[in-house]
């Protein structure tokens, strides 16, 4: 599942870059991330309101379709005479939809394995989101300039349906998930999701593991955008058209992922077992702050290459696993709530500061304007994390 999942994420993403950067503008990234984390808010606080009422596989098959049905809308829609509002549009779209799944993927899993299982074999079944991405960035590389970054939707929507079958199928053979504790339910829908809402704030508030993994997260969240938009630049600049950035962008997700993979079947298990989870968290932030600091020293292609190969490869092979691990020590019955409240907090409060930031930094010529803040970011990304642990 995770594979398939994966493979769709890889051609969206791609999509969304190479349209967004050659048909809209790069300058207007940083208003997108403001428009990014309020939408991430109000998405998160749906989601907190049914992630603990129904299963994870019901949310599972109603949020597939309801994808495929919008990403064919905007397959339907984009066209060489399009809005130009429509691709930040599916920009958005995607940045959410990512976030989404991610967190539903991790609670899913939660509620098919139980605590010692999923110590041990989370990172090896996330492996297959990078699978996944793999073979999604090949199929890029191949593909997107005979078949047209437009078309590639169409691609994305057959991988959401078969997700969706492979969900529907496992349960209807294997019953339901066998972890799923439904939160009380309510005489009175609305009422019952904002007591859901309203419960996840208060643990997230309470309970002294979220609320220093919030604190991280937020400058995590800082640097990992600031990075994604030096980036940006850098390839936006190196391409003239986007089929050719969108077959870019599928090499740099093949080698990315399949280094990511790598890691993560061979060392983070090792690692995790033999220094810990708090040290390996420590992998992701030193590994942020050293992008930074390349970057500074020269932003062109092979900084930026390595910066992509930090937050696409040692951040899912070290910062996503553990993560995982740390939030499955919560109470079984509010996970699916802590989740989506870790993103409602984070993300607004995060993409608003990154935003506002990069909108005036990048008046600016020079680009140390941007990357000395970002690095600052990453510097209390490492020492939050510290204390996280």
């Amino acid at each position: 599942l995770l594979i398939v999942i994966g493979c769709g994420m890889a051609l969206g993403r791609a999509i969304a870059n190479a349209l967004f950067l050659k048909r809209f503008a790069i300058d207007y990234l940083p208003l997108v991330y403001l428009l990014q984390g309020s939408v991430c808010f109000v998405a998160s606080l749906l989601y907190a309101g049914v992630a603990d009422i129904i299963s994870a596989e019901r949310f599972f098959k109603m949020l597939l379709a309801l994808l495929a049905m919008a990403v064919l809308v905007f397959w339907a829609l984009i066209s060489p005479s399009a809005d130009p509002l429509l691709f930040p549009a599916y920009f958005l779209f995607y940045e959410v939809v990512s976030e989404v799944l991610l967190i539903h993927s991790a609670l899913y899993l939660n509620q098919n394995l139980n605590t010692l299982q999923a110590k041990r074999l989370s990172p090896i079944i996330f492996s297959g989101l990078q699978i996944g991405t793999i073979l999604g960035g090949l199929f890029l590389a191949a593909y997107a300039p005979a078949l047209g970054t437009r078309n590639l939707l169409t691609v994305w929507v057959t991988l959401l349906l078969l997700a969706l079958l492979m969900v529907a199928l496992r349960h209807h053979w294997k019953g339901p998930s066998p972890y799923f504790r439904a939160a009380r339910k309510s005489a009175h829908t609305l009422r019952s999701m904002t007591l859901q809402v309203q419960q996840g704030f208060r643990f997230a508030w309470d309970s002294q593991l979220l609320r220093s993994a919030t604190i991280a997260m937020v400058f995590m969240v800082i640097t990992y955008y600031i990075i994604n938009y030096s980036v940006k630049r850098v390839y936006t600049d190196s391409y003239a058209s986007e089929d050719s950035l969108t077959a870019f962008f599928g090499i740099l997700t093949t080698s990315t992922s399949a280094l990511a993979l790598l890691v993560q079947l061979l060392l983070t298990n090792r690692l995790i077992q033999r220094f810990g989870v708090p040290t390996v968290n420590l992998f992701y932030p030193l590994a942020s702050l050293g992008s930074f600091a390349a970057m500074i020293f020269h932003l062109g292609l092979p900084s930026a290459v390595v910066a992509s190969i930090n937050i696409e490869a040692v951040m899912p092979a070290f910062h996503n696993p553990v993560r995982t691990i740390f939030l499955n020590a919560l109470p079984q019955h509010i996970q699916g709530r802590a989740r989506a409240m870790s993103l409602a907090i984070v993300l607004p409060v995060s993409l608003a500061v990154c935003g506002i930031l990069l909108w005036f930094l990048q008046q600016f010529d020079d680009p140390l304007y941007f990357l000395i803040p970002g690095a600052a970011a990453a510097g209390l990304f490492v020492y939050f994390s510290i204390h996280m642990n």
